[in-house]
């Protein structure tokens, strides 16, 4: 046993029968124990290729991507995408409210106008800015729903930033699909 080996061994024995106080503490544990650059490459390089092969080129998924490609041909939808009805909507209204809010409109719906609105070019321009304002917020909604997955990654530093950004993406999305249920009659031009 060479001295790399002792001192792995001895990075090891801190962790091993340890009571962690926090998950922020643990993580710290763990983080401290580094592997020497060879076996970081080779490991990467490693569980690249195995989940190339568990995921796309054993046989067993190439039957299932041929059998998704399938259902997606005659259906126009796929077993996976039901898997994930939230984030598969999400994905395709996002787009779809974006574009819209880019795109040079003529008019604007009645869900937007007050009843004691008098038309003048201050108050359309007005009236346009606030219509931009909800279809920006409804699209930051599904942007959230869209990208929930990578916002659902804890880092696993500090819980309470966590909890907090998750509030305010939970809120965030509430008010959003609030609007759409508010203005989807209105989403034309």
């Amino acid at each position: 046993m060479n001295d790399t080996d002792k001192m792995n061994d001895t990075d090891n024995e801190h962790i091993i029968g340890t009571e962690f106080k926090s998950v922020e503490s643990f993580m710290e544990a763990i983080r401290g124990k580094k592997h020497s650059p060879p076996i970081e490459v080779f490991l990467s390089i490693y569980y690249f290729f195995l989940r190339l092969w568990e995921d796309n080129l054993c046989p067993r998924m190439i039957f299932r991507h041929t059998k998704w490609t399938f259902q997606k041909i005659f259906k126009g939808y796929s077993t996976p995408e039901l898997w994930e009805l939230d984030h598969t909507i999400g994905k395709f209204v996002h787009k779809r409210i974006k574009a819209f809010r880019e795109m040079e409109t003529t008019g604007i719906p009645s869900t937007v106008i007050p009843p004691d609105y008098v038309d003048t070019p201050e108050n359309f321009e007005q009236l346009r800015k606030n219509w931009d304002d909800i279809l920006k917020q409804i699209e930051d909604a599904f942007a959230i729903i869209e990208n929930s997955y990578e916002v659902e990654n804890w880092d696993g530093t500090n819980i309470e930033d966590y909890i907090k950004k998750q509030d305010e993406n939970l809120e965030t999305v509430r008010k959003g699909l609030k609007l759409l249920a508010e203005h989807y009659m209105g989403l034309w031009d």
